[in-house]
């Protein structure tokens, strides 16, 4: 039995680059971050929700925005390592069948 994978009739079409997909990624992350911890306290200030941040005081926004970052960075890693993992593991789970099926068992012997 010959199987036909979905990719064979785009020869010129190659997989993303790891580095691509971590800056990708990474950029994501940055843009995530600041829309939390700079966009969103900005706007809670202007409607006066929150004290604005005092001059005399460190602002905790950009300590804010380096964990934001560490913190999603981290977890969409975590994330597609956990799916790479899932989908490695079912394509053996389907390898292993068709495996299966190219062999004779003991029942058709019969």
């Amino acid at each position: 039995m010959e199987i036909m994978l979905e990719d064979e009739d785009k020869p010129g079409m190659k997989p993303p680059r790891t580095t691509k997909v971590m800056v990708v990624l990474a950029v994501f992350a940055v843009v995530l971050s600041w829309i939390s911890c700079y966009a969103i306290p900005n706007a809670l200030v202007a409607a006066d929700v929150l004290k604005p941040f005092g001059s005399h005081e460190a602002d905790p926004r950009p300590r804010w925005m380096i964990t934001g970052f560490i913190v999603i960075f981290a977890v969409l890693g975590l994330f597609g390592m956990l799916l790479g993992w899932m989908s490695r593991r079912q394509l053996r789970k389907i390898d292993s069948t068709a495996d299966a099926e190219d062999k004779p068992s003991v029942i058709d012997a019969i």
